[in-house]
């Protein structure tokens, strides 16, 4: 009987854990279907700037980002919106296509430890952790 309630314990917290996870995504799904209809109805691109920045607060809330966009001339990548913590100096928001990793490459450019992989040159202030999620 006692090791019947410890397996019916584990099961419960594995239930309760999954319950969790998919609470969550459920979440972020919702928050993402809310950007694509708020980003489908707008008429002009500067709409576009505040619908991103709040919803990607609400989506990553402890995290910190921008959203850059090719400048006209096809030179430079500039943002056009930040949230959280992400630096805001001019060396920051403006930058070469090459100066990123994740566009050379096609793909987002994931860092787990920035003491061995390769960091985006267009990055001054190197956080733990880096995903490069440009295309």
């Amino acid at each position: 009987m006692k090791r019947l309630g410890e397996e019916t314990k584990q099961a419960n917290e594995r239930l309760t854990a999954m319950v969790k996870r998919l609470e969550e995504q459920q979440r972020q799904n919702t928050i993402l279907t809310e950007m694509r209809d708020m980003l489908q109805a707008c008429s002009k691109m500067e709409e576009t700037a505040p619908i991103i920045m709040g919803l990607m607060k609400k989506l990553f809330p402890a995290s910190q980002g921008a959203l850059f966009l090719l400048s006209n001339s096809r030179s430079d990548l500039e943002s056009i919106v930040t949230w959280g913590d992400f630096p805001t100096s001019s060396d920051n928001n403006i930058f070469p296509p090459d100066a990123c990793w994740g566009l050379r490459r096609g793909h987002a450019h994931v860092v787990d430890d920035v003491n061995v992989g390769p960091i985006c040159p267009h990055l001054i202030n190197t956080p733990s952790r880096l995903m490069s999620a440009c295309r």
